[in-house]
């Protein structure tokens, strides 16, 4: 008799908790709540309130969907997912759930499933987002005619979309196709001309077809646009170097790169490079030292420091530093040590 009471009074537990999870009421009272605090702009502070929500009523579809995007926004793909999962599941016909939890699980390296929620999208209704997802898988892939024809087909749907006329270009670029893709980075650049990574891959282009000089001028624009500063300012030294242009020059840039993030790794790789081939072996130390003080198993920083090491004749620690290097896969370094450290 105690077990059965005891068996029943979970049972019984069990079905109150289940229905304090659902209470309808409530979940809009607190919806409204997270909903202002959605329009106040504040989208990372409005995440708990919709958490709220669906502690009140684990349904809620505009809390659901809201969380799904928040938490895909704040770099949480994992709990964003959770949600997702939840809306697909209750809410199949709900326009373009499946295109956002493709992007929600391409944003957490699942590219075979979100492959299949773009292409899922695409049978139930076109749309933008599912192609635009679609070409961006295929670019990881490098299939490039498969992510042109996807871009193509997000334009379609969408030809006020920048980012599609962008990507659509790199596509483009890697095909040689460079009248195509410089008219779509002009596109876009039109569309959004305050996005610093269009003009960024825009003068990558030009770098790419040799017009070194129009390349450093999207570049320059670029280096003063948010998001784009710190790889732009790199991309003009590296430009300098590759043109034969002055390496003074480009270690400028190089230096303004580490005044705005001195802690940036790629500007005190190209730093120390730099001062490597200005003979100034203390400073290209200085730099090299920086970054692997940062990162001590970065593959070019390791390299460098061998370099280093092989000028003042110190071939054991040069040996070591490349043979670590090679263990990363730098290709420089496997050859250096091959012909400098293998024992005849």
């Amino acid at each position: 008799m105690k077990n059965c009471g005891h068996y029943i009074f979970l049972l019984l537990f069990f079905s109150v908790s289940s229905l304090r999870a659902q209470n309808p009421s409530l979940a809009q009272k607190r919806y409204d709540e997270a909903t202002k605090v959605l329009q106040a702009g504040d989208r990372e502070k409005a995440i708990p309130y919709f958490a709220r929500v669906v502690e009140a009523d684990s349904t809620h579809k505009n809390a659901l969907y809201n969380l799904s995007i928040l938490l895909l926004e704040s770099g949480d793909p994992g709990k964003a997912l959770k949600y997702a999962d939840v809306l697909v599941r209750r809410y199949p016909d709900l326009p373009k759930v499946f295109a956002l939890r493709g992007k929600i699980r391409m944003a957490a390296d699942d590219l075979t499933g979100a492959f299949a929620d773009f292409t899922k999208q695409n049978e139930i209704g076109p749309a933008y987002e599912a192609y635009s997802g679609l070409g961006a898988i295929a670019l990881q892939n490098r299939d490039y005619p498969g992510a042109e024809s996807f871009f193509s087909k997000a334009i379609d749907l969408f030809p006020e979309s920048a980012s599609a006329h962008n990507d659509r270009a790199v596509a483009r670029v890697q095909m040689d196709k460079e009248l195509e893709a410089m008219a779509d980075f002009r596109h876009a650049s039109l569309l959004s001309p305050f996005e610093g990574y269009i003009t960024q891959n825009f003068g990558l282009a030009y770098r790419k077809s040799g017009q070194f000089m129009v390349a450093r001028n999207l570049l320059k624009e670029s280096s003063e646009k948010e998001g784009t500063v710190i790889t732009s300012l790199n991309l003009l030294g590296i430009i300098e170097v590759q043109s034969g242009g002055n390496l003074n020059d480009a270690l400028a840039w190089f230096l303004k790169a580490i005044e705005n993030e001195p802690d940036d790794l790629i500007s005190l790789i190209n730093t120390g490079a730099v001062y490597l081939m200005l003979n100034d072996i203390a400073k290209s130390k200085k730099f090299t030292d920086l970054a692997l003080s940062i990162a001590p198993d970065m593959p070019e920083a390791l390299f460098n420091r061998g370099v280093l090491y092989f000028l003042e004749e110190n071939d054991p620690e040069a040996c070591r530093c490349w043979e670590r290097a090679s263990e990363k896969n730098s290709i420089r370094a496997k050859r250096f040590y091959m012909i400098y450290c293998n024992e005849n």
